[in-house]
């Protein structure tokens, strides 16, 4: 301690206390010094969500993932912070409570290209998010009418067709249903796709880490099983007050192009992240590009001069409406291009103004306190 601290704390007027008898002495900021501030916290807290990661996330290939977002609209900000982490190629929600009056733009993230199938706002419903640098189709044929289910293929350039599939099976749905509609609109077609790696996640609601397995749990696994899948989720995936089930499954049909799989805590939902990482050829992604107008060379009297010069009377010619419009805009644009002409830029993600550094953090805090509840068991 230097002389002068000293020296002030020996201020009789001064209250304080020792931090480490709690003998009166010291108020802050000595009684501070072994206390972490709110941004000391919320860096270190920032620190550990980062170390903690998965480490099977930063395997090298092409990353897929899910995870039961249970309501997408209002967890999308999370949904956005997580693939700017993590990278993901191919990412899937179940229970996304999405319906026709909510469009794509509203809740696919920035660069990518979704698929969905709706039930509506109050429960169901699947989506597949895929990076728009990995061309990919919808497969409708490989899908079951009866299943909220969304089935797309993924075509690189460099690397084997994967057929990706994400399910939801609700808890309300009779398991029989269920099994009967999997094996024959789903697990048959997929035979005729064994060519290509087959990647299927979802919240199927059967708990595979159970100690006795339920009849449903045993079916399920005996079904795929026969149809060449391995199931990789060993771990919790929904962890509560009182139990800890894998419920939210992965299935693949070529274990060995699988570099790493797990799960990755998600703390804006009950359920975590389930991932599987697949060698893949390398895709470069396009470069985004955005148009703007120049204002270098800009000046406001010219630019009024010759607006004003403009033969407006030339739209007054026109009968149409839409023809003087269309006249209006050629005449007032070629003389805007003139003196702010427009120009491409290059842009690598999207401007979300809304997810500020100060709601990263605050998203850094409650994943830690998540954490630190999973660990002690109490929620």
């Amino acid at each position: 301690m230097k002389n002068s601290e000293y020296s002030r704390l020996c201020n009789a007027s001064m209250a304080w206390e020792c931090t480490s008898c709690l003998f009166p002495g010291v108020d802050t900021p000595v009684r501070n010094l072994g206390k972490p501030s709110t941004s000391d916290k919320r860096e270190t807290s920032g620190a550990n969500i980062r170390t903690e990661m998965n480490p099977g996330l930063n395997k090298r290939g092409m990353k897929f993932a899910h995870v039961n977002v249970v309501t997408l609209p209002g967890h999308f900000a999370d949904v956005d912070v997580l693939l700017e982490k993590t990278a993901v190629d191919v990412f899937a929600v179940t229970e996304s409570r999405l319906d026709c009056t909510i469009p794509d733009g509203q809740v696919c993230p920035s660069g990518y290209v979704c698929y969905r199938k709706d039930r509506n706002r109050n429960g169901g419903g699947c989506a597949v998010f895929v990076k728009d640098k990995w061309p990919s189709k919808r497969r409708k044929d490989l899908e079951s009418e009866s299943l909220e289910m969304v089935c797309v293929e993924i075509c690189p350039d460099k690397a084997r067709n994967t057929i990706f599939a994400v399910m939801y099976k609700p808890p309300s749905m009779n398991p029989e249903n269920f099994l009967s509609s999997f094996k024959q609109d789903v697990l048959d077609k997929l035979t005729d796709e064994e060519s290509k790696d087959i990647i299927m996640m979802g919240d199927f609601n059967a708990d595979v880490i159970a100690s006795k397995p339920c009849k449903y749990t045993r079916n399920l696994m005996h079904a795929t099983r026969l149809h060449g899948l391995s199931q990789l989720i060993k771990k919790p995936t929904r962890v509560t007050e009182h139990t800890k089930t894998a419920i939210d499954l992965v299935f693949v049909n070529n274990l060995h192009r699988i570099v790493s799989h797990g799960v990755q805590d998600f703390a804006a939902s009950d359920h975590s992240v389930v991932f599987a990482v697949k060698k893949a050829g390398v895709c470069k992604a396009h470069a985004g590009t955005c148009e703007t107008r120049s204002f270098k060379r800009y000046n406001k009297e010219k630019f009024r001069s010759e607006v004003a010069d403009i033969p407006w009377s030339v739209v007054e010619s026109f009968d149409d409406l839409n023809d003087a419009v269309s006249a209006w805009n050629t005449l007032f644009i070629d003389v805007a291009n003139r003196h702010a002409p427009i120009k491409k830029l290059r842009v690598k993600r999207a401007i979300k103004p809304w997810i500020t550094k100060e709601l990263k953090e605050l998203m850094a805090d409650r994943d830690y306190a998540f954490k630190v509840a999973k660990r002690s068991g109490n929620e």
